[in-house]
Order: structure tokens, then sequence, then C-alpha cells
């Protein structure tokens, strides 16, 4: 009857007795605790705790027993400095399996998600499929789409305050009313005091929107550039791109450019077509930006509707200096599909960083976010990435015509090769 869960979901079994499993990769002690621990390099992870007082119940050494071996662990799991643990009194709470065994997520979990860390903002952006009401808008067609379930709704609110994120991109949301009203009630006292929708060109009425804890600044919409597709056909943007501005008191302006690009659901030559031109224009609008600032800081995020080796998501990557970097492409593209439901599961879903912007990025902090809730609460799993605020800025224009940053800090953080 106990919950048998992986080490990543220990987190949502705290205060339960609990069976965890998992590869032990590496067994570290101080003078009076030795640590059994499941994931390299990360203090926030769960780990197993044995005291010294405990330590000659044990046959041998505790890397001769369970190093680099797949273990189940009984007990309660607690939270200590933030991260999860159980302690192990006796080696009887310690099991040697051959495989790992099978899991079940408990009813009321919730997807972990990095521990907050200080002086780091946390970017997520997620597709929460047809977060409509039940009112019918005469001015689009959202009579296609149902209202959104309340166990979906509610699943959302559960993966949104389990992501923890200070901006949070969206996209299939129907108005700035129903978005308030989630907020409202879902997201209550969880921090965003910012609420960002505008209308977009789609005409189910699903649009992009984001949520922000921080101050927001300026807000474009493009739902009214026109552009040219390959076959001169003149066209917009099938929802839009919407360019908000994230301020801060003593930091540069960080901008987000949240994009939900044509789907496949047509023709999948048209539809491809379609997303090729929306990707051009919007790295025409990215050029220009970097060229005004090839310094500036900014995210591009959203439901691309393509995988990272189409030409789509390739165009708005762009090439040389002014390259945009994936927070992906530090771990291998076989991860987790953001779109997880039947034969077209894929990764489609991504946050890409301008040069500038690349550099605060938190290492190994991207990730697709899945699991309970998650599943049941969108066809779409949020993805999420870390950069650091720490550094202090100073802006200084040389007489030439570039402008270089000077960061300045005590110790300078280590800059990430990508």
């Amino acid at each position: 009857g106990l919950p048998r869960v992986r080490w990543e979901d220990a987190r949502s079994v705290v205060g339960r007795v609990a069976l965890v499993s998992g590869r032990i990769v590496r067994v570290g002690s101080t003078d009076r605790v030795h640590f059994l621990n499941f994931a390299r390099n990360d203090r926030s992870a769960f780990k197993v705790v044995v005291f010294a007082k405990d330590i000659a119940k044990f046959s041998g050494e505790l890397a001769d027993l369970y190093q680099g071996k797949i273990v189940e662990i009984r007990g309660t799991v607690t939270i200590y400095n933030g991260s999860p643990q159980i302690v192990v009194e006796s080696p009887a709470q310690i099991a040697v399996l051959a495989r790992q065994p099978k899991t079940v997520t408990p009813e009321n979990s919730q997807p972990s998600a990095k521990r907050k860390l200080p002086g780091v903002m946390t970017i997520a952006t997620y597709n929460v499929e047809n977060l409509f009401d039940g009112h019918d808008d005469p001015y689009a067609q959202d009579e296609l789409s149902q209202e959104k379930p309340s166990d979906e709704v509610k699943a959302l609110g559960k993966v949104m305050r389990a992501l923890d994120a200070d901006v949070l991109a969206l996209q299939e949301v129907v108005s700035r009313g129903v978005l308030e009203k989630f907020v409202g009630g879902h997201l209550r006292g969880a921090g965003y005091r910012e609420v960002v929708h505008v209308e977009g060109n789609d005409r189910r009425g699903i649009d992009v929107g984001l949520l922000s804890r921080y101050p927001i600044g300026a807000v474009t919409s493009h739902r009214h550039r026109k552009f040219e597709d390959e076959r001169g056909r003149r066209r917009s943007f099938v929802r839009d791109c919407l360019h908000v501005q994230i301020e801060f008191d003593d930091r540069p302006t960080l901008t987000v450019w949240i994009v939900h690009l044509k789907s496949s659901h047509d023709d999948r030559e048209h539809s491809e077509r379609v997303r090729e031109a929306e990707a051009k224009a919007i790295r025409e609008l990215l050029d220009r930006a970097l060229t005004r600032d090839p310094t500036a800081r900014f995210v591009v995020c959203g439901d691309f509707n393509d995988q990272f080796e189409s030409v789509s998501v390739r165009t708005i990557l762009g090439s040389g200096s002014m390259k945009l970097q994936s927070f992906g492409d530090s771990r291998a593209l076989g991860y987790e599909p953001s779109y997880h439901r039947g034969r077209h599961r894929s990764t489609i879903d991504f946050i890409f960083a301008s040069p500038a912007m690349a550099q605060s990025y938190v290492d190994a902090s991207y990730r697709v976010v899945s699991g309970t809730p998650a599943r049941g609460a969108s066809d779409a799993y949020p993805v999420i990435a870390q950069c650091r605020l720490e550094e202090k800025f100073v802006w200084r224009t040389p007489l030439s015509a570039s402008v270089v940053a000077v960061f300045q800090t005590e110790q300078p953080p280590p800059i990430e090769s990508w």
C-alpha cells in the first residue's frame, strides 16, 4: 500500500512513508553523515542519509555495497535545506534490485521541478491546450472547442504551481478574462502580478499570453505584420508573435518573444509552407533587434509545431554571430517529447536565447516536465529553463559602432560553452 516512486519524484511524497528507487551514482560522507546520491553535482536532488552512529550496522563500506547499483529505499521522505531525503537507520531499509521497479505516482503528486536558486530566474513555456470557458464569443469560432474540463483546469493549476516559473509564456488561451480568472483562482498567491494577453489572428480564438512576477514594460503584437510565403502569397501570423518586455530596477530589460506557429492538422505541405514563412518573418524581427543591440538579452519560446531539425526552427535559430542558442543543446535530443499524444509524439516546444542571454543560462536546468498531473492537463508538457540574474551590468559605448556589455560581479560566473 506504500507509494512507489522514482527518486526524481520524491518531492511528491514528502511527509509520507514511501518506496523510492533509482541508481546510486555517488557515495559521499562528512565526519557525522554519509550520503547515497542519485544525481551528480545537484544538492537539491533526493538523497539517502546514514548517520555515523548507524554505520556499524552495515556489513561493509557503503560504496562497495551500493554505488552503481539500483536500490529501493523504504522510509519517510522529509525535506532538509530544501532537498528531499530519507534517513536510513538500518540496512533493512535498502533493497538492492536487479532492475528498476515499476513505479506508481500518487494521484496528488506534482511534477518535480528544479529547486529555486537565489539570483536565478525561471522561465517556462506551456501550451495549455484550449483554455476555453463556456461562453460563446460572437467574433470567434470558439464553438469549435468545448469548455476545458474542470479536472484538466485543476491539473493545469497544479502543474503551474509546481513549475514555480517567474515568467511563464502560454499558448492556446482564449481571452484575457479567462486567464485572469484562472490566475485568481488556481494560481492565487503564486505571485503572478502581471497578466499579458493580446487577441491574435486565430479564428478559434486561441492566443498567446504571459504571466510574470516581474513588472511588464512594452508589449508589442505583430498580428498585423504582413509577409510573403515562398509562392508570393501575402500572409500574416496564424496566431501572433508577441514581444513582451520584462523590467527590473537594477538590470537591463529582458525580452520574451512568444510564438505559436501553424500546426500540421491540415495538409502537411501547406502547413510547412506557412510555418516557414512565419519563421522567416520572426527571424527578420530578431535580426533587427540584434543589429540595434548585439548584447540584447531575450528568449524566443513557445509552440513551434515542428521539430528541432526542421527548416522553420532552423530559420528562427539563424546563423553566424546572431544565431540563437538552444537551452536544450547540452542534452541529447532524445529526451521526453513535449507533445505527448498519439503517433505524433515529438519535441516541438522550445526555449531559445540570444547570444548574450545564453551566457546567463544555468547549466542543465533546461528540461521537459512530464508525468502526472501534466499528462492530464494538456496534450503538451511544459518546458522550463533557468537564467542567472545576479550579474550587475555596466553598459559602455566605445568609439566603435559595437556595444560591449561588461559583467561586474565579485566572482564572475563561468560561461558555458555552446
